[in-house]
């Protein structure tokens, strides 16, 4: 921990630095953003998304389209698409799941979003939902939970030279791309959330994807140091390799490529309250600065 320390005291006085001029934030934020790009690690190239509209079910106000896509080739990943019946372009959000077994199992806050015009698109994350890996011969999960099935996985990925958290990102990506793809969605209107382990799918995400113009991070708000202090790395969907070597990262994630994040915590969540705040002051004189 000593060096963690030493590498936020570091980060503390090169934000300090950047918030002296708009054009010094520009800068660090494009700095920290490639870095954080480069641990990520490399890309797959972009394939067709052979995307399926497996049925569609119309409720009062609004439709559930469900849908399968290929990330990159024989990749799938299963989604809903909520969306009102009104015509013209519709504003739209993705929501990225939290840890629960059940991945994008049908909630009320895409309902309320679609009635009220904005659409959502809920992505089974890997491991979850319709998107199991660990299965017993008579199709059950395998494992006590979503964040064990993760971390298993992030031991695989490691081995080859990338990571779940990688995985999941571009899978998510993806998703943005099949959006922009639509007639009936406004390109120009894109934001994403998330709750708990989409709060961290969230925080990832909008350092790579210039698509999206606002972001709001649930009850995964905090400063890493002090994560790293309480409960060290977490889960395996939350470790990005060789993260240490560049500490600057942690500032990159804060700023969406398009536009503007909005964090939430609570007492008792996976956050850690005093640090949530801080972080938040720290992100809201970065943003005043530009």
């Amino acid at each position: 921990m000593r060096e963690v320390h030493e590498q936020y005291r570091q980060r503390e006085e090169s934000l300090a630095v950047a918030c002296q001029s708009p054009e010094s934030m520009t800068g660090y934020v494009q700095e920290v953003r490639r870095c954080y790009l480069d641990i990520l690690g490399e890309m797959p190239e972009k394939t067709p998304l052979q995307v399926q509209v497996t049925d569609v079910e119309h409720q009062p106000g609004f439709r559930m389209e469900k849908i399968v896509f290929q990330s990159m080739p024989v990749r799938y990943v299963t989604a809903s698409l909520y969306l009102s019946e009104g015509k013209g372009k519709h504003a739209v959000t993705v929501s990225l799941c939290g840890h629960g077994l059940h991945g994008k199992r049908p909630g009320a806050t895409p309902v309320l979003l679609a009635r009220n015009g904005i659409a959502t698109l809920v992505i089974d994350p890997i491991g979850q939902g319709e998107r199991w890996q660990f299965i017993n011969e008579k199709g059950e999960y395998a494992t006590r939970g979503a964040t064990t099935e993760h971390t298993l996985l992030n031991a695989g990925c490691v081995a080859v030279g990338t990571s779940r958290a990688a995985l999941q990102c571009w899978d998510n990506h993806r998703a943005i791309d099949y959006l922009v793809s639509r007639a009936d969605m406004d390109a120009d209107r894109i934001g994403v959330w998330g709750n708990s382990g989409g709060g961290t799918e969230t925080t990832y995400l909008i350092g790579m994807d210039e698509w999206v113009k606002a972001a709001a991070i649930c009850s995964y708000f905090s400063q890493r140091e002090r994560t790293l202090e309480l409960q060290g790395p977490s889960d395996g969907c939350q470790h990005i390799p060789r993260e240490g070597a560049e500490p600057n990262v942690v500032s990159a994630i804060a700023f969406p490529a398009g536009g503007v994040s909005g964090p939430s915590v609570g007492r008792g969540t996976a956050g850690h309250p005093a640090k949530s705040e801080f972080t938040f002051i720290r992100c809201s004189g970065a943003y005043a600065t530009l």
